[in-house]
């Protein structure tokens, strides 16, 4: 898969969130309980996304949201803007 970078958005409600949450927030910024964001590549995404396939267990709820990062902007209203497009963070 090749590809861009795309801003992904993590929404996660379930039981299993511990393990979820330590795992992605190596990957992204957490914006609140279950919700995170990154700037990944379209390959690393997938990798990500095999990853947390076999995280989630019976009963929990995980969507992810891809979107083009040319496709318009992102209205941040209060806290921080969306993370920089990179292969580093600051936290």
């Amino acid at each position: 898969m090749a590809g861009g970078e795309n801003l992904y958005v993590f929404a996660f409600e379930g039981d299993n969130e511990a393990p979820l949450a330590a795992f992605l927030e190596q990957q992204a910024v957490r914006l609140q309980r279950g919700l995170y964001e990154a700037i990944l590549s379209a390959d690393f995404a997938a990798e990500t996304i095999v990853r947390l396939r076999e995280m989630v267990e019976l009963g929990d709820r995980l969507r992810i949201y891809s979107v083009p990062l040319d496709m318009g902007t992102v209205e941040t209203i209060g806290g921080a803007p969306p993370p920089e497009a990179g292969r580093f963070w600051i936290l």
